[in-house]
């Protein structure tokens, strides 16, 4: 299997959620016990989601994982 692996820190992923439409009380990081792998979990509904133009996707960070 050929995957792309994408690492980000907290603060990217919250970039990515508010680009994505969500609004910040919205959005939780969490991480394993570790802290090795964030996760990222946002609410949505209608009352609360800004829909936006999609921005081209950045490749710099990502490492392919076979």
């Amino acid at each position: 299997m050929d995957w792309v692996l994408i690492h980000r820190t907290p603060e990217d992923l919250l970039r990515l959620a508010a680009d994505a439409g969500f609004e910040s009380l919205t959005i939780r990081i969490d991480s394993e016990p570790l802290g090795v792998n964030l996760f990222l979990h946002a609410s949505l509904t209608v009352s609360n989601f800004r829909p936006r133009r999609a921005a081209p996707r950045e490749r710099s960070g990502e490492v392919n994982v076979r």
